[in-house]
């Protein structure tokens, strides 16, 4: 199974999860397919850069899940068990790209999300 770590996989859930955000671009009537999923490409990016991502698998898995409403509600958490769950994925190898992403580490990505809009 080939998973890109470069680009973003398009789709309805990583396009449903970016109009959630309210980053989904602009589609300028006559625009070529390739010239619109540039600029998903270049949303993706700026979205990994602000949160220090290195693989675009990552990202792909906060926006399903963010789309498919598996995230939870986070303010129903205690701030100190967000705390402590933010500390534990701050120690994780981010280079590892076998790395399974739990649903804290998902959750962390979105609050950084949130902190940069």
């Amino acid at each position: 199974m080939y998973l890109p770590t470069e680009y973003i996989q398009r789709n309805t859930q990583t396009d449903e999860a970016l109009k959630l955000l309210n980053l989904y671009p602009t589609r300028i009537r006559g625009e070529k397919k390739s010239d619109f999923y540039l600029k998903i490409i270049k949303i993706s990016e700026e979205i990994c850069s602000a949160l220090k991502i290195t693989s675009m698998t990552l990202l792909d898995n906060i926006l399903y899940c963010l789309n498919r409403g598996y995230l939870g509600d986070i303010l129903s958490r205690k701030k100190s068990s967000l705390t402590e769950d933010i500390k534990k994925i701050e120690q994780t190898d981010e280079g590892d790209q076998k790395q399974k992403y739990s649903h804290t580490e998902i959750m962390y990505y979105l609050i950084q999300i949130g902190k940069n809009k």
